[in-house]
């Protein structure tokens, strides 16, 4: 895969942003030729060290205009979509603003894609499956997530589907687990909220009981999965198909609080406060597995360790 990627002429919406940051990093070490298109020039490029080595072009994905002049700018082969607005809690607060940059964003990056003939890969979430599994949700079953944010994704999902079957474009779909890692300034998200808190000697602020069961995924092994289907797609060995990148295991928010505390040496108890979205979620990976060749190669200790490990040295 390190030599397929070099020379690739790659265009990644959402590239200041946690997941994009790390794919263009990854990019970068396989030698891809790599554009970000950018809402705010401050990003996590930067903390990566690595903005010097993306072009970066400044627009908004609700600009058809702009996804048009970055493709022309990039001459890219494929576009990496992550421009999103992802946060659960949020979706709900501004509809508007989350169907237009989550919906309409991604019809402009199609259509643009489209008349630059470039593929695609479109990230979207675990959480279109809805929420609660006895098992684990595998890619063909109904997706019945009814959030803002996850019935955004499942209508940018459809509009996918449309364009590789009505247009053509090689398409295809990422649906990745519960993503944690470092560097992430977002400290709304639950485990880099948790270890800002415990190292600053505060309790964690976790809505309801901490009882959701969260399937979690370290972000290297997603960016990782990304390249791969990524690279199937140009290959034109999957099209407008959707492929889970998760660890196919469920630990509570307590636990996942818990791990964090004892990987610290803290013995600070979480503030429980207010309901919480209950959910059960696990991402069977056999078709990732058996067409991509991917499979998670961090283990959840191990990957809060390095995340708890770059977030000392933020």
């Amino acid at each position: 895969m390190v030599e397929f990627w070099n020379g690739k002429k790659v265009l990644v919406t959402g590239a200041n942003g946690f997941i994009g940051a790390w794919l263009c990093r990854k990019l970068i070490e396989r030698n891809a030729a790599v554009t970000g298109l950018v809402h705010q020039e401050k990003g996590l490029l930067e903390m990566h060290g690595i903005q010097d080595k993306v072009e970066c072009i400044k627009g908004d994905v609700q600009s058809i205009d702009a996804l048009q002049n970055a493709f022309k700018k990039s001459d890219a082969e494929i576009c990496f979509h992550l421009a999103a607005k992802s946060s659960t809690r949020d979706a709900a607060k501004d509809l508007a603003a989350t169907f237009n940059t989550n919906v309409m964003g991604t019809l402009n990056a199609l259509a643009a894609a489209k008349e630059a003939d470039a593929a695609v890969v479109f990230t979207s979430t675990v959480k279109a499956y809805g929420g609660f599994t006895d098992s684990c949700f595998s890619e063909e079953q109904q997706l019945l997530g009814t959030t803002a944010y996850a019935t955004s994704k499942i209508a940018a999902e459809t509009i996918c589907r449309m364009f590789a079957k009505r247009f053509g474009l090689s398409i295809g779909i990422a649906r990745p687990a519960n993503v944690f890692g470092a560097p992430d300034n977002n400290f709304t998200r639950l485990v880099p909220g948790a270890i800002k808190n415990l190292l600053e000697g505060k309790p964690p602020r976790i809505l309801g009981k901490g009882e959701s069961m969260l399937d979690m995924v370290y972000v290297e092994d997603v960016a990782e999965g990304l390249l791969l289907l990524g690279e199937k797609v140009l290959k034109g060995k999957v099209q407008g198909e959707a492929f889970n990148f998760g660890s196919g295991e469920s630990h509570s928010v307590k636990e996942v609080i818990g791990e964090i505390a004892k990987i610290l040496g803290k013995n600070i108890e979480p503030n429980f406060h207010g309901e919480e979205m209950l959910c059960k979620e696990c991402l069977c990976t056999e078709k990732s597995e058996k067409v991509l060749g991917w499979k998670a190669k961090h283990s959840f200790e191990e990957g809060l360790k390095k995340a708890i490990k770059r977030f000392k040295g933020m």
